[in-house]
């Protein structure tokens, strides 16, 4: 999902109790991991990835942000604005206009202290794009990529040395790819390419060790969770569903666990109904379903267990 379709919420942080939509797990999983978040337009789902409990927590008043690493602010956009707020939702910090026409995509530097963004139109197809970093304070802006069309939200995981994005669209030799760039803009390199009729989703994850990363890619009749390894270039499908191109959101919303010993995704089957919470182990072993959600757009993360 691009920034420019995540919306602010109107209001402020309610917090609403109660249980709904459970589904019991038949295993309990060990590992260090915390609760799965779903963001939602309509609020906030907790997500028990042992026992599958749902638990309701009203509307955050933002929607799908992203947690800095020490756990106190939110990194946002509403299109043509990157900024941060307290993790309450108060105290907003513009760090980046992009125009009215603008798309940003943001992730958090491992450190708290940076965001590496997508800068571009709206209208993507028609302009190229760039990647950036830039300080949380809003300055010290520097330029890393220029893409041909459209990158997707980079990703700077701890414990790793690259930014990684997935360029959506671009064809070169009738090729679609993932590339990864050094956080200083230097040592651009691909990582993964797919033949013609396929396509690599923009939302990556990588592993908590930084030594994988986890896509989703698109043929003609499929639809594939994958990890590459990126000293080897090994790729690995953890999980594939056979799907019409026209079913391609079947699958979505593809994140790793703090632990590294599983994987979190989304299935919603027939297309655009409320979707399955699922957890895989990273060699597709395991299998199972967690939860029912009730609506039918979100954005899943895991949450550390502290």
């Amino acid at each position: 999902m691009r920034w420019s379709q995540r919306v602010l919420l109107a209001g402020a942080m309610t917090l609403v109790a109660g249980g709904a939509h459970a589904a019991v797990a038949t295993a309990t999983w060990p590992g260090g991991d915390g609760d799965l978040v779903a963001h939602a337009p309509d609020g906030v789902y907790e997500i028990d990835p042992d026992t599958g409990d749902v638990t309701a927590r009203g509307r955050l008043g933002l929607y799908a942000p992203l947690l800095s690493p020490d756990a106190r602010r939110h990194l946002l956009s509403d299109g043509s604005t990157l900024f941060h707020t307290a993790v309450d939702g108060k105290a907003r910090r513009d760090i980046f206009r992009g125009g009215r026409d603008a798309d940003l995509d943001g992730s958090w530097a491992p450190s708290g202290r940076r965001v590496v963004f997508a800068n571009g139109s709206a209208e993507y197809r028609s302009a190229p794009r760039r990647l950036y970093s830039i300080g949380i304070d809003g300055r010290d802006r520097r330029r890393l990529v220029r893409s041909r069309i459209y990158p997707g939200r980079p990703v700077w995981p701890p414990k790793s040395r690259l930014v990684a994005f997935a360029e959506e669209g671009i064809r070169v030799g009738n090729k679609s790819r993932i590339a990864a760039v050094r956080p200083d803009g230097t040592g651009f390199r691909t990582l993964v390419w797919v033949g013609h009729g396929n396509a690599i989703r923009p939302e990556l994850d990588f592993s908590p060790n930084g030594g994988r990363l986890l896509f989703l890619q698109e043929g003609e009749e499929y639809i594939a969770i994958k990890t590459v390894h990126l000293r080897s270039g090994r790729i690995g499908t953890v999980r594939r569903l056979g799907v019409a191109r026209t079913d391609e959101d079947v699958i979505s919303n593809a994140v790793w666990a703090p632990s590294g010993n599983r994987i979190a995704y989304l299935v919603s089957w027939p297309p655009l109904s409320p979707p399955e919470v699922r957890t895989v182990r990273p060699d597709g072993s395991g299998d199972r379903r967690l939860a029912q959600l009730p609506a039918s757009e979100y954005e899943l993360l895991w949450r550390h267990r502290r």
